[in-house]
């Protein structure tokens, strides 16, 4: 993080490029694991994803830090800071290079655990990602 962030900033995230771009899958943008530029996002649910993000450890520990129980531990903990009063930046000039599916069958591996992932983290916030799912059993 930029020593010269203000103090209410707990985190920055960056650009997330892709490693390679070999495969049919791996050329494809919707297998790409991203960064969103939170300043364009809702600003209830602003985060980092984790393979390119920076956090002041002072804010992440007075919030509990990664949850653990959800897949989408770096969303859970942006929507716990943002509630906190923290800020969460984006800065397009931090780039890393993130290898992503690359066939197929990674790719539906990839999209069916970030369903699940998407599922749980509704369950946990559903003040802000929806209706309560507390009727579904077995998911």
């Amino acid at each position: 993080m930029p020593p010269t962030a203000p103090s209410e900033v707990a985190a920055v995230g960056g650009a997330i490029r892709p490693f390679s771009k070999e495969t049919e899958v791996e050329r494809y943008k919707g297998s790409w694991v991203g960064q969103p530029d939170v300043t364009k996002t809702d600003s209830r649910i602003r985060y980092t994803a984790t393979p390119n993000a920076a956090f002041r450890t002072v804010h992440i520990r007075s919030v509990s830090v990664f949850d653990g129980t959800l897949g989408f531990n770096n969303t859970d903990l942006g929507i716990r800071l943002i509630q906190a009063g923290f800020k969460i930046e984006f800065s397009d000039s931090a780039i890393v290079y993130h290898r992503n599916p690359s066939t197929l069958g990674e790719l539906y591996k990839h999209k069916l655990k970030y369903g699940k992932f998407s599922f749980d983290l509704a369950k946990k916030h559903p003040h802000l990602l929806g209706k309560s799912t507390s009727g579904l059993r077995g998911l």
